[in-house]
């Protein structure tokens, strides 16, 4: 009986010790109900990291306001985007952000493209997308905005070399479905089901306030019937599945935050993990993994967040404007980049990563 009461001491101060080490503040407490509790399955599959690796610095030159992220399944290539991009190109990177080679787009103009995706497309092909659905500077109507669609071969030569001009293999015109103008930063394909999400970013930068955001929804089949080449001259209305309100985790503090409470409570990007399980939003300061999966029951948005059983905030290594996140093609980690600020010439915007712990 001593035998046993001395093992289970140790065992229970192992788990203790290993709670320790798990997130900051009131994730510390959350694990720590769960373990209390023996709700052992609403522990994150993926603790990651608490230091970010670092690939390499970004060429401001050619990428200086990078806002958008995606990982290639067919080549050992990341693609980037610059938002309110006046030559409209396509980015290709290795998996280090370095040897940077830039695609025009002819016959296109981006006009404020915020986020990119990658994923299964047409009839067995892969395709980049381009969600240029920012609101500029406030300038833009709901229906004015578009998703580019570009099978990932044609953006290739015979040698695998990315090519120097490519035109979109068909765009979609979108319309949001509200009545003021809504700026939008956040989009993806769901790797299972091809459905199309994109997160509205309501905010007033003079307040320096945020709102309630929504999720949006494309489904497939709203899509699925176009091919490459298709002209569409009336645009696609997203249907509202779910509001989104990052003060439910970060709720106003009144100055207390480090840069203000709205830069910790609206989505710059997002990207679904590849088995579809699960999401990440990036914001100014973190990133927060939702256990959801967006092909199901998206009302569970609109109640259940529980930190450690519906989501996970993520400390990141801060960089000044960061808009782009996206998982690698394991699953066990994701990368993130920043645009290059003015306000911070010496901070420079790098690649990073994180990775789960082993």
């Amino acid at each position: 009986m001593k035998y046993l009461l001395n093992l289970t001491v140790i065992v229970i101060s192992w788990i203790s010790i290993s709670c320790a080490t798990y997130s900051v503040n009131s994730s510390q407490r959350q694990l720590a109900n769960a373990l209390k509790d023996n709700d052992l399955q609403f522990l994150p599959s993926c603790q990651y990291s608490k230091e970010a690796t670092h690939h390499g610095l970004l060429d401001v030159n050619t990428l200086n306001e990078a806002s958008g992220l995606a990982v290639s399944k067919q080549y050992n290539h990341l693609y980037h985007i610059n938002d309110s991009d006046a030559d409209s190109a396509l980015i290709v990177s290795d998996l280090n952000g370095q040897n940077l080679k830039k695609i025009k787009v002819k016959h296109t103009r981006f006009i404020d493209a915020e986020d990119l995706s990658y994923g299964e497309c047409f009839e067995n092909e892969y395709c980049l997308i381009v969600a240029d659905i920012g609101v500029l500077r406030g300038n833009r109507s709901n229906g004015d905005r578009a998703l580019y669609f570009f099978i990932e071969s044609h953006l290739y030569d015979k040698n695998q070399m990315p090519v120097d001009e490519i035109e979109p293999d068909l765009i979609l015109p979108l319309s949001l479905p509200f009545k003021d103008s809504v700026d939008a930063e956040s989009f993806a394909i769901h790797p299972k089901t091809k459905d199309l999400f994109i997160l509205t970013k309501h905010y007033d930068l003079k307040k320096k306030e945020a709102y309630e955001h929504h999720l949006l929804k494309i489904p497939f089949k709203a899509y699925s019937a176009f091919t490459p080449g298709s002209l569409l001259f009336t645009g696609i209305k997203p249907e509202v599945v779910a509001s989104f309100d990052l003060k439910k985790i970060y709720p106003d503090q009144k100055e207390q935050r480090e840069y203000g409470d709205w830069v910790w409570q609206v989505p710059t990007s997002m990207d679904i993990h590849p088995d579809g399980k699960k999401f990440i939003v990036l914001n100014y300061m973190t990133a927060i993994e939702f256990f959801f999966d967006l092909s199901e029951d998206n009302n569970l948005l609109d109640t259940s967040w529980d930190e450690g059983k519906n989501y996970q905030v993520i400390p990141l290594e801060y960089q000044p404007v960061q808009e782009a996140i996206a998982y690698n093609l394991e699953g066990d980690g994701f990368y993130y980049t920043s645009e290059f600020s003015k306000r911070f010439p010496k901070k420079l915007p790098e690649l990073l990563s994180y990775k789960c712990r082993q």
